[in-house]
């Protein structure tokens, strides 16, 4: 027998409860197959995921606080227009154009040394990696 509902807000709780037992379900499937897949990750691929992730983070956080300078530097400092020679020839020294000029050379040198630091992070894990398996034999012979 089909239960009939005796007013809308009946009806209502029993889709409200219907719904939110079929997002728990569907979330109860992701949880398990996302656990099922992690199980098939390579340890290394999980490993290098964190300091990936914190190089490219430090990367773009770099390009935009240096992209944010050099486009304050140019509006306030030396705008472009007929005016703009004029203004920088008033605002060169000023501490502030200094200050911003300065700031966005120590971003890019600091951008340089962060990629070299990379670069040689990755050079030696893949020596340390390479360095730990056994050495591959090389034909039938002996070695």
């Amino acid at each position: 027998m089909v239960k009939k509902f005796e007013n809308f807000e009946n009806f209502e709780n029993f889709v409200q409860i219907y719904l939110l037992n079929i997002i728990n379900n569907i979330m109860e499937t992701f949880r398990t197959n996302a656990n099922n897949i992690m199980g098939y990750i390579p340890k290394a691929v999980t490993t290098l995921m964190k300091p990936i992730g914190i190089f490219i983070g430090t990367i773009v956080s770099l390009a935009l606080i240096h992209w944010i300078l050099i486009r304050t530097y140019a509006s306030y400092c030396a705008p472009s227009g007929w005016t703009g020679p004029m203004i920088a020839l008033i605002s060169l020294g000023s501490p502030v154009c200094q200050f911003i000029n300065h700031f966005q050379l120590g971003i890019a040198n600091y951008y340089i040394t962060i990629w070299a630091a990379a670069a040689t992070g990755c050079l030696v894990w893949i020596a340390s990696q390479i360095g730990t398996n056994p050495p591959v034999p090389l034909g039938p012979f002996k070695q």
